[in-house]
C-alpha cells in the first residue's frame, strides 16, 4: 500500500516558489507599470491564471500541501509593502522625464564630453507634481513606523 501510494501521490507542493513568482510578477510591474500601463492588465491575467491553476494543481496533482505556519506568509507581505513605494517612486521618476514627454534632447557638444540624463530632481509644477507629495508623505509614514516601532 505504501509503495503505492509513493507511486501515485504526486510530487511534492513546493509553496516558496509560487510566492517567489507573485513577488517577481508584482515588482517588475510596479517598476515598469508607470511607463509601460500594459503591465497592469497583464499581470492581473496573469495573477488569476496562476490561481486557477494552483487551484487545479493542488486538487489533483500534488501531495497534500504541509502544514505550515504563518511566518512564509508575514515575510511576503513585509516585501510585498515596498511595491507600492517603488511604484510611486519610479513612476515620478518616469513621468518626471521631460526627454519622453516635452521631446527635449540634451546632447553634447563634443565626443568626450559626458551626456547629461535631464533626469533631475525638480520640484516644478507639472505632469509628475502630484506624485512628488505622495513621495513625501510616504516617506513621512515609513520614517514614522520605523521610529514609533
Amino acid at each position: 500500500m505504501a509503495a503505492y501510494k509513493a507511486l501515485y501521490s504526486g510530487p511534492e507542493y513546493t509553496i516558496h516558489f509560487k510566492f517567489s513568482g507573485v513577488l517577481n510578477v508584482t515588482y517588475i510591474t510596479c517598476m515598469y507599470g508607470v511607463g509601460m500601463p500594459m503591465l497592469f492588465p497583464l499581470a492581473a491575467i496573469n495573477f488569476f491564471n496562476q490561481w486557477v491553476c494552483e487551484r487545479l494543481i493542488v486538487a489533483y496533482q500534488v501531495r497534500l500541501p504541509p502544514a505550515l505556519d504563518d511566518g512564509l506568509t508575514k515575510n511576503f507581505i513585509t516585501r510585498l509593502k515596498w511595491a507600492p513605494f517603488l511604484l510611486i517612486v519610479n513612476g515620478w521618476w518616469m513621468v518626471g522625464n521631460k526627454s519622453i514627454f516635452n521631446n527635449e534632447m540634451n546632447q553634447f557638444d563634443r565626443s568626450y564630453d559626458s551626456m547629461r540624463s535631464g533626469h533631475l530632481v525638480n520640484l516644478d509644477v507639472d505632469w509628475a507634481f502630484p506624485m512628488n507629495y505622495m513621495i513625501i508623505g510616504a516617506v513621512v509614514i515609513i520614517g514614522a513606523k520605523i521610529v514609533f516601532k
